[in-house]
């Protein structure tokens, strides 16, 4: 029994590996920025089904982070066949903040002409999601 519990862990653990080979690969991942993610370069090209393939987008407990930024930003720039991106937040924007975020993820243009972002207010309170990032943020990492 023992045996089979120990190739079990050792099986995956080289899943595990390989899949952050694979993430390695895809994303550069560098030090951590002031706001506490770390800087990535995307490395163009390695997803594929990203140019050509991906449509919808939807985000949901957008905050407006830097990190979630960003990554929509990626997408947007990337995203030659993007139809439309709907980001779901909770926080109680205005019209100007909500332009402001479209903005922010639009500065580097748009891939397709034809991407609409569409933001919309979950009725869903991201209490709980705030307070895990914040725990976590304040977790030393060995």
């Amino acid at each position: 029994m023992e045996e089979v519990c120990l190739i079990y862990c050792m099986v995956t653990l080289i899943i595990i590996l390989h899949l952050v080979f694979f993430l390695s690969q895809c994303f550069n991942f560098g030090t951590m920025n002031e706001h506490g993610f770390g800087e990535w370069d995307p490395v163009d090209d390695a997803v594929l089904c990203l140019k050509k393939h991906l449509q919808h987008v939807l985000f949901k407990g957008y905050c407006g982070t830097v990190g979630e930024v960003k990554f929509a930003r990626y997408l947007v720039a990337r995203a030659e066949v993007l139809i439309s991106m709907e980001i779901n937040h909770s926080a109680d924007w205005s019209p100007d903040e909500i332009s402001h975020q479209k903005d922010l993820i639009c500065i580097r243009g748009k891939a397709s002409l034809f991407a609409q972002l569409y933001f919309t207010k979950s009725m869903v309170s991201d209490d709980a999601r705030r307070k895990k990032a914040t725990f976590l943020n304040s977790v030393s990492m060995i």
